[in-house]
């Protein structure tokens, strides 16, 4: 196995998924956490991080360009400083700004999976920090279909960190209420939103060995080993259900 695939296999361990209750009036939380979208950009912007829902997990927000900023989201997680962490990005035309220009075949399977809960691990480009690749020279990136937070990557500049916001060890958070419990005054803020429903996560999808240019095919195999997909972890959606996408992008 290669370093990057361990590495992102061991970033995303499945976590078992835990109910929480819908929360309407986010009690339980101090009122001077919450934050309106434009309050959680302008502090991102500012070096901070805080936690947003999305469609699976909560995530903590952060400025992916910021070295500072992800020192401190490991600190706050007690996460390993060996282990990546992975982007979401506002639009397809902000994918160009993180990774190495994908073949046809493969932006066609991106273009009909996204926004979507799948994470594809690409070849990174060379300025992208290492602290996100964990030195593998590979990230992880989506483009959610949740819309706020598309809309904060937005408005962050096209993209933010998405690790789950949780401390490391702990169950991942689906509403406010549980990021508080866990994490406090250790984050600038949550963005306020209604409890995520429960989730296993994106599917997360390793294409950083395919070639540009290079047709996919669906499973592994001789003679075309290197141009295979390879499942990380699956998370909401079903890695088979991605293979008829990618048979006809071999059309």
């Amino acid at each position: 196995m290669k370093k990057s695939e361990k590495n992102w296999k061991n970033t995303a361990k499945k976590q078992k998924p835990r109910l929480s209750k819908k929360i309407k009036s986010c009690r339980g939380v101090s009122p001077y956490a919450l934050l309106s979208l434009d309050q959680a950009a302008r502090l991102i912007k500012k070096g901070g991080v805080v936690a947003y829902p999305t469609e699976t997990f909560y995530g903590l927000g952060a400025d992916p360009k910021n070295k500072k900023a992800l020192g401190r989201i490991y600190r706050i997680k007690g996460r390993e400083k060996g282990k990546p962490v992975s982007i979401i990005i506002s639009s397809l035309k902000e994918l160009q700004n993180w990774v190495e220009q994908p073949g046809s075949s493969l932006r066609k399977l991106i273009k009909s999976v996204w926004p979507g809960r799948v994470t594809f691990i690409f070849k990174a480009k060379k300025n992208v920090n290492s602290i996100l690749t964990a030195k593998t020279g590979t990230i992880g990136i989506r483009i959610p279909p949740h819309l706020k937070a598309r809309q904060l990557a937005q408005k962050v500049g096209g993209a933010i960190t998405a690790t789950s916001a949780n401390l490391s060890g702990l169950p991942s958070c689906f509403s406010a209420k549980e990021v508080w419990g866990q994490m406090g005054d250790k984050i600038d803020g949550i963005v306020r939103g209604r409890s995520c429903k429960p989730s296993k996560g994106s599917t997360i999808v390793d294409v950083s060995h395919i070639a540009v240019g290079a047709p996919l095919q669906p499973e592994a195999g001789p003679p075309l080993e290197d141009a295979a997909p390879l499942l990380i972890r699956q998370g909401d959606v079903p890695f088979k259900a991605l293979v008829p996408t990618l048979q006809r992008g071999n059309v």
